[in-house]
């Protein structure tokens, strides 16, 4: 997985490096992407916004810098 300063966080092939998936926060990605297991559910999650000063290198006129802070949380498949 990996989440981009633009606001997109993505999910890759691990054998391939091919793109399964992706998604838009629609601000700027907060801080790196943990992973975790609950009761043998494996998740991801991602802060997104509230990132002062961040800089885009991929623009994108969605994604708005800064804002208030989310937490993106998304369950990987069994």
């Amino acid at each position: 997985m990996s989440a981009w300063p633009n606001g997109e966080v993505a999910v890759y092939d691990k054998d391939t490096g091919a793109k399964l998936w992706n998604f838009y926060t629609g601000t700027s990605i907060a801080a790196a992407a943990i992973t975790y297991a609950v009761d043998g559910k494996q998740y991801f999650a991602i802060l997104a916004g509230g990132a002062r000063g961040a800089i885009s290198t991929a623009p994108n006129p969605g994604a708005q810098l800064g804002g208030n802070p989310n937490l993106w949380v998304f369950g990987l498949p069994d």
